[in-house]
């Protein structure tokens, strides 16, 4: 594996992640704390549902049609169920957005006709899963990072004009996510390899195959949504909106890091997965390769850190400065989550998917528990503090289980 190879995905992947963490500043620009914290709990319910519905079979699609294409040169069959799957996904949410939309509202600070537009939202995120996911499979890396860039570019475009044009509105920037999907569709529909993926054809193992795979991560996901939304469920209790509105600038960028590190996991699922047998790849990859993106994993937060420092005020007026501290925090996690990202795209590899939900599960277990704790005494601050500790716990039993059970086989 060429290191050039890495940082032009690195690149391509960066600068999205980059241009989508500067959403939530665009709308924080433009929204006081208290209606921004109803556009972070709208985001909220639609990531439910994505960790419920959506997330769950990506990395085991990507590793199933891999798996498929070694032995056939076709992903055909895995696509099909794929496919299935995304669509009884839409249906069960479309469902549920129906029946629960009073309350959705209710809980989000929102209009009733504004859940409709949370709904878009969530089919739009949706399909940028999907698509990003179909050109992982094929170990078109770059190209699936280019689908994060272009629906984040988009998002961004659609509320910069709708600002000039005097449109710009809660319903609209929920609507701007659906719309980004849209986009993805047509720009990169040309770019489909159709004969590896026709005729589609259903078979009862690859199904099975597919959900023996994803039924950990239903859990596990949902944990992990948990881990990156639960504190609202807590501060929805103890906090009033503004409050709420100032940890969720914070936690966006936050959860925006976090996910700028799973760059990381995307780019070497396929390489460890492929070469999870070679002992020597894997000890270069665990002792060469990240300590160097560890530093310089840090030296990134750090310089973000230091922008946040020196920007917020000017641009977003003393409302926002409690956004600093709880950044500050909060980017402390961020490095946990990090080393973590190492094991976990191993784990993965190894199929050992139960093992990362499990600790998923332990995780917002702690994090929910120590928020109940902290948030009545400490406010915003006792989320972020349990957040942090959290993490910190996942990150030890990561460790432990990778020198306890795999280090021996794995490495010597």
């Amino acid at each position: 594996m060429k290191p050039i190879n890495f940082f032009k995905f690195a690149t391509i992947s960066i600068f999205g992640q980059g241009i989508g963490i500067l959403v939530p500043f665009i709308v924080g620009y433009f929204f006081i704390p208290s209606e921004f914290a109803s556009f972070s709990l709208g985001l909220m319910i639609s990531s439910f549902f994505l960790s419920f519905l959506i997330n769950p079979t990506q990395t085991p699609y990507v590793i199933q049609a891999i798996e498929e294409r070694g032995r056939t040169e076709k992903i055909n069959e895995t696509f099909t169920v794929q496919c299935i799957a995304f669509a009884i996904s839409i249906i069960i949410a479309a469902f549920l957005f129906l029946i629960f939309g009073s309350k959705i509202a209710l809980f989000s600070n929102i209009a009733n006709q504004q859940v409709f537009a949370l709904f878009l939202a969530y089919l739009g995120l949706a399909i940028k899963s999907n698509v990003a996911s179909y050109f992982l499979s094929l170990e078109h890396k770059n190209m699936s990072a280019l689908v994060e860039l272009l629906f984040n570019v988009t998002s961004i475009l659609c509320i910069i004009i709708a600002f000039l044009t005097g449109h710009l509105s809660l319903l609209f920037i929920f609507f701007t996510y659906f719309m980004s999907g849209l986009s993805v569709i047509i720009l990169f529909i040309l770019k489909v390899e159709y004969r590896l993926i026709t005729p589609l054809s259903f078979k009862k193992s690859a199904a099975l195959q597919l959900f023996n795979f994803s039924k950990w991560q239903i859990f596990g996901l949902t944990a992990a949504f948990l881990v990156n939304w639960g504190d609202n469920i807590v501060l929805r209790q103890y906090s009033n909106l503004h409050d709420i509105g100032i940890y969720n600038f914070a936690y966006q960028i936050f959860k925006g890091t976090v996910t700028a590190s799973f760059i990381i996991y995307s780019y070497f699922l396929t390489f460890i997965t492929k070469n999870i047998k070679n002992k020597e790849i894997i000890q270069t990859y665990l002792k060469k390769t990240r300590p160097i993106l560890l530093f310089l994993s840090i030296g990134i937060l750090g310089f973000l850190f230091l922008l946040i420092y020196l920007l917020t005020e000017k641009i977003y007026g003393i409302e926002y400065l409690g956004v600093i501290p709880l950044t500050g925090i909060l980017l402390i996690a961020t490095c946990l989550a990090v080393y973590s990202v190492f094991y976990i795209a191993i784990f993965n590899a190894l199929k050992k998917y139960a093992v990362v939900q499990i600790i998923l599960i332990v995780q917002i277990s702690i994090n929910l528990f120590l928020d109940i704790v902290f948030v009545p005494r400490f406010g915003i601050y006792g989320a972020a503090m349990a957040t942090v500790i959290g993490y910190g716990f996942a990150l030890i039993m990561y460790e432990y289980y990778f020198q306890k059970k795999i280090s021996k086989n794995l490495l010597s």
